[in-house]
């Protein structure tokens, strides 16, 4: 009986295996900043006042504490891209699953149109724009459920939380016409810096960026294991995507 102990306890150990299913997926989508947009908004237009206010502050001390108006436009976008794993704990025909992936995203947000800086009778309009593209390199958990695991083609519903790094860089560039002192002079200036030197220049940054998916899709197969998937829901943002996937 005591030799048969280690058989018996290795058979223990692998049939639960043999009922458990397991997935490899890949995918990648479109993504807009649509969660976040405000934020970064914000951001690209306090730092293209800082950079413009400081050189012209440099240059025209006269134009210190003038009045800025905006007319500004903004626009944003970005990608990402997902591998990882999946495992049905109720075996590879089961509804329910849970993954872990690797994720890429990318954020852009590019702000462009006109500033008029006013102060008694000196003046000056520019024109420019400014750009922030952050990369975020994170990790997910999450859960997925198909409403139909039978059928060739179902609907189903997933829920992640995890975490990336957040890096990049922030540009602005401009040139106009100052009007200072009853001369007219022009103007230019632009400037790119990186996520990491804001942050050495003291700038609230977070360095880690928590990543939420809730997402809606179809799963279909094609045959020997493998399926597609399309899906689209809530990425930190609002995205559509699909891939491909491997289950056995």
């Amino acid at each position: 009986m005591r030799k048969l102990l280690p058989f018996i306890i290795a058979v223990s150990l692998v049939l639960p295996l043999k009922a458990i299913g397991f997935e490899f997926f890949g995918g990648a989508g479109v993504w807009s900043l649509n969660l976040l947009k405000g934020k970064i908004e914000d951001f690209a237009r306090d730092r293209v006042d800082e950079v413009l206010k400081s050189k012209l502050e440099e240059e025209y001390p006269q134009l210190k504490g003038a009045d800025y108006q905006h007319s500004e436009t903004f626009s944003s976008g970005g990608g990402n891209f997902s591998g990882g794993f999946r495992i049905y704990p109720g075996g590879k025909n089961s509804g329910f699953s849970l993954g872990f992936s690797f994720i890429k995203l990318t954020m852009d947000v590019r702000l462009d149109g006109d500033i008029t800086v006013t102060k008694d009778s000196d003046r000056a309009e520019i024109s420019g724009g400014g750009k922030v593209v952050i990369n975020s390199y994170g990790a997910m958990l999450s859960m997925r459920g198909l409403f139909f695991p039978s059928l060739p083609v179902t609907p189903y519903i997933s829920l992640g939380l995890g975490a990336g790094t957040l890096q990049g860089e922030a540009s602005y560039e401009g040139h106009g016409t100052v009007w200072y002192r009853g001369n007219q002079e022009d103007f230019s200036q632009k400037e790119t810096k990186t996520i990491d030197q804001l942050r050495q220049e003291g700038k609230d940054i977070p360095s880690v960026l928590p990543i939420f998916q809730l997402g809606i899709g179809i799963d279909g197969m094609v045959g020997e294991g493998f399926s597609f998937f399309v899906e689209g829901g809530i990425l930190d943002g609002f995205y559509l995507g699909g891939g491909i996937l491997y289950r056995f």
